[in-house]
Protein backbone atom coordinates (compact mmCIF):
# COMPACT_ATOMS: atom_id res chain seq x y z
CA UNK A 1 0.00 0.00 0.00
CA UNK A 2 1.28 3.27 -1.25
CA UNK A 3 1.35 6.74 1.06
CA UNK A 4 -1.10 8.44 -1.45
CA UNK A 5 -3.61 4.79 -0.81
CA UNK A 6 -3.02 5.33 3.07
CA UNK A 7 -4.11 9.09 2.39
CA UNK A 8 -7.13 7.80 0.13
CA UNK A 9 -8.38 5.76 2.89
CA UNK A 10 -7.84 8.58 5.98
CA UNK A 11 -9.88 10.84 3.89
CA UNK A 12 -12.98 8.47 3.40
CA UNK A 13 -12.79 7.44 6.90
CA UNK A 14 -12.30 10.93 8.36
CA UNK A 15 -15.64 11.90 5.63
CA UNK A 16 -17.59 8.76 7.09
CA UNK A 17 -17.06 9.54 10.93
CA UNK A 18 -18.16 13.50 9.92
CA UNK A 19 -21.18 12.12 8.42
CA UNK A 20 -22.00 9.70 11.04
CA UNK A 21 -21.32 11.92 14.00
CA UNK A 22 -23.22 14.88 12.02
CA UNK A 23 -25.74 13.25 11.93
CA UNK A 24 -27.27 12.90 15.64
CA UNK A 25 -30.24 10.47 15.93
CA UNK A 26 -32.86 11.10 18.95
CA UNK A 27 -32.81 9.72 22.41
CA UNK A 28 -35.46 6.44 21.51
CA UNK A 29 -34.19 5.65 17.91
CA UNK A 30 -31.25 3.49 17.11
CA UNK A 31 -27.42 3.84 18.97
CA UNK A 32 -24.15 4.02 18.17
CA UNK A 33 -20.81 2.96 19.88
CA UNK A 34 -17.19 4.02 19.10
CA UNK A 35 -14.22 2.34 20.46
CA UNK A 36 -10.70 1.73 18.97
CA UNK A 37 -6.86 1.49 19.65
CA UNK A 38 -3.79 3.38 18.88
CA UNK A 39 -0.46 1.65 19.21
CA UNK A 40 3.04 3.23 19.17
CA UNK A 41 6.52 0.49 18.46
CA UNK A 42 9.89 1.15 17.97
CA UNK A 43 12.70 -0.65 17.49
CA UNK A 44 16.17 -0.51 18.28
CA UNK A 45 19.33 -2.03 16.39
CA UNK A 46 22.78 -2.67 17.37
CA UNK A 47 24.41 -4.27 14.70
CA UNK A 48 24.52 -2.64 11.39
CA UNK A 49 23.26 -3.89 8.31
CA UNK A 50 24.45 -6.53 6.29
CA UNK A 51 22.75 -5.59 2.84
CA UNK A 52 22.68 -2.58 0.65
CA UNK A 53 18.84 -2.43 0.55
CA UNK A 54 18.07 -2.67 4.12
CA UNK A 55 17.31 0.55 6.01
CA UNK A 56 20.51 2.16 7.59
CA UNK A 57 18.82 3.44 10.68
CA UNK A 58 19.10 1.89 13.78
CA UNK A 59 15.81 2.91 15.03
CA UNK A 60 12.83 1.64 13.18
CA UNK A 61 8.85 3.28 14.38
CA UNK A 62 5.78 1.62 13.74
CA UNK A 63 2.15 3.15 14.43
CA UNK A 64 -0.93 1.56 13.86
CA UNK A 65 -4.81 2.51 14.48
CA UNK A 66 -7.74 0.39 14.40
CA UNK A 67 -11.01 1.66 14.73
CA UNK A 68 -14.48 0.11 15.42
CA UNK A 69 -18.10 1.62 14.62
CA UNK A 70 -20.97 -0.66 16.14
CA UNK A 71 -24.26 0.20 15.53
CA UNK A 72 -28.01 -1.39 17.25
CA UNK A 73 -31.38 -0.58 16.19
CA UNK A 74 -34.22 1.34 18.96
CA UNK A 75 -35.37 -2.35 19.33
CA UNK A 76 -32.24 -4.46 19.63
CA UNK A 77 -33.09 -6.68 16.83
CA UNK A 78 -31.11 -5.73 14.37
CA UNK A 79 -26.81 -4.44 14.48
CA UNK A 80 -24.10 -3.67 12.53
CA UNK A 81 -20.26 -3.23 13.11
CA UNK A 82 -17.72 -1.42 10.77
CA UNK A 83 -14.05 -2.29 11.67
CA UNK A 84 -11.76 -1.10 8.72
CA UNK A 85 -8.06 -3.28 8.39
Amino acid sequence: MTLKDVRIHSVLLFVLLTIVVAAPAPADESTWEFSGSAALQTRGFVQDHLWSGQDPSDVQVSLSAELEMHWRSANGDQRASFIPF
